[in-house]
């Protein structure tokens, strides 16, 4: 990957519904080099998936953390149940992991009670290779999967009042997990003319409802190891708590932040993003002395991203 390549990557994580024009203009390229260098990008598996933001409150839901331990299970079973999960509706990000859970899952549930509903046939089934799962509520997330490969800065936006219908919600599925998909084949899929979903798409930004388009990265082939830290903490003190998520969000190492409900379990979840475990070791380190009321209580290793962290279906069901 060259430096044409991560200027691409930089471009299309600040909007990756940009036109392919605008993207050459940019980088001084012809259009038609653009292109090869983006399809070229996913052939190599560097670029997963085009990505939509989407304010997820808006259709009630939450998010939650999933994690299983499993018990004897082969690797073709645990792709098998990798599997499974990749086709329920209200899961997301799925990702095989070392450490003391196997699996980990982002999933996206009106309350806990619809979620355990919707897992509850998957648990049926694999329960014999499950010695133990933990459920836990997100209260605050932000990612920043965009820091190694260049700073994108972001203007705070207005937005318009804006209530969305059952077309609206066709729209978003679809554009959900492919940004960069026309706008006839937005309207092939809802059934809209191309000019009714650039209108009604449009509007969803203006609204808020979708907040920016950005990538899904495999970072692992651009030589990085993806470690997720979890950190428990009693401090309450809400200066502090904010200088721990802006320390988060300057660090050039941290990728994304998750704050949950207090359950008893970790009150944070950290993605560390590096090179050498070195690297690591220096950024616990840093994070120890400038916050020694919050401490290092787990580490996961994901092996991959088996999905996207695109919204899942589930959010847009049509009730």
């Amino acid at each position: 990957m060259d430096a044409y390549d991560t200027k691409i990557l930089s471009l299309l994580f600040e909007d990756s519904r940009a036109p392919t024009t605008q993207i050459a203009k940019r980088v001084r390229l012809s259009r038609e080099v653009v292109q090869y260098r983006i399809e070229k990008l996913q052939k190599e598996g560097i670029i997963k998936s085009f990505v939509t933001s989407i304010d997820y409150k808006r259709f009630g839901m939450h998010i939650f953390t999933v994690c299983l331990a499993l018990h004897k299970a082969s690797q073709e079973q645990e792709q098998e149940m990798i599997d499974a999960l990749a086709k329920n509706p209200h899961c997301t990000w799925i990702g095989p992991a070392a450490g003391a859970w196997n699996i980990l899952i982002d999933a996206y549930a009106k309350s806990r009670e619809q979620l355990d509903s919707a897992f509850s046939p998957f648990y049926e089934k694999y329960n014999h290779l499950i010695s133990n799962y933990r459920i836990s509520e997100v209260e605050t997330i932000a990612t920043w999967f965009h820091k190694f490969v260049a700073p994108i800065k972001t203007q705070p936006a207005r937005y318009i009042s804006y209530t969305t219908d059952d077309k609206d919600k066709q729209l978003l599925l679809a554009v959900a997990d492919n940004s960069r998909a026309s706008y006839v084949e937005l309207g092939k899929a809802t059934k809209l003319t191309a000019n009714a979903c650039k209108y009604r798409l449009r509007n969803l930004e203006k609204a808020g409802v979708i907040q920016g388009y950005t990538l899904n990265i495999e970072p692992t082939v651009l030589g990085y190891q993806w470690y997720t830290v979890e950190l428990s903490t009693t401090e309450t003190d809400a200066e502090l708590l904010r200088r721990f998520y802006r320390f988060c969000e300057a660090h050039k190492d941290i990728i994304f932040y998750y704050r949950m409900y207090r359950s008893g379990a970790g009150d944070f979840y950290l993605g560390f993003m590096v090179k050498t475990h070195l690297e690591l070791r220096r950024g616990l380190n840093e994070l120890r002395q400038k916050f020694p009321g919050i401490s290092v209580t787990n580490l996961f290793l994901p092996y991959e991203q088996a999905t996207s962290h695109s919204l899942p279906p589930a959010v847009f069901q049509q009730r």
